[in-house]
């Protein structure tokens, strides 16, 4: 990486790019600073320590899931929407970060300010599709986590069962769409 061109978004991308290519465990300030060609201690001025990093590449991650279903969706509604944003989801999530390292650092990190507020955008974004096929609004906020309890159980199904992505799709689609029926 050239000099002056590190930024907080550079070593946290650079990071990213660690953690999806050999998992949260061989992340290391030291490693990263490598990475960005950097010595260890110039890396303090972008993040604070290794908690910080890893909360920041969840964070990050979350943030570009966001906003590459919410780019996909733009034209589409209801349960449409839901869907193809659930469909999007379990795709998406098998590409960079793994599943597991995902999980395991918004459980290790869902009480920073960076990811519940990615988190929250995330759900808002499902929120809205939601919001357009519950019959009765009293109920939208148990419709929300029903469908993430529904499409996150999904996606740990697919991530520990040997399915491949179409089937994973498909058994997704149909129990969202029983779900959906619900609402």
């Amino acid at each position: 990486m050239k000099k002056g061109t590190l930024t907080r978004l550079a070593v946290l991308q650079q990071a990213e790019m660690i953690v999806a290519q050999d998992g949260f465990a061989k992340l290391t300030y030291n490693g990263l600073a490598r990475q960005c060609g950097v010595k260890p201690q110039s890396l303090y001025r972008y993040v604070a320590n290794i908690a910080d990093v890893k909360s920041g590449v969840i964070g990050l991650y979350i943030q570009q899931l966001t906003e590459s279903i919410e780019g996909q969706l733009h034209e589409e509604s209801g349960q449409v929407a839901l869907l193809h944003g659930a469909e999007l989801f379990l795709t998406e999530s098998q590409m960079g970060i793994s599943f597991t390292d995902m999980i395991a650092g918004i459980v290790a990190f869902g009480d920073n300010e960076q990811v519940r507020s990615q988190i929250a955008s995330l759900r808002a974004l499902f929120r809205r599709y939601i919001a357009e096929i519950t019959a009765d609004q009293a109920h939208l906020t148990a419709n929300e986590q029903l469908l993430f309890e529904t499409f996150i159980g999904n996606i740990v199904l697919f991530n520990t069962h040997d399915l491949s992505i179409q089937e994973g799709v498909r058994i997704m689609r149909q129990n969202l769409a029983r779900v959906l029926t619900l609402f």
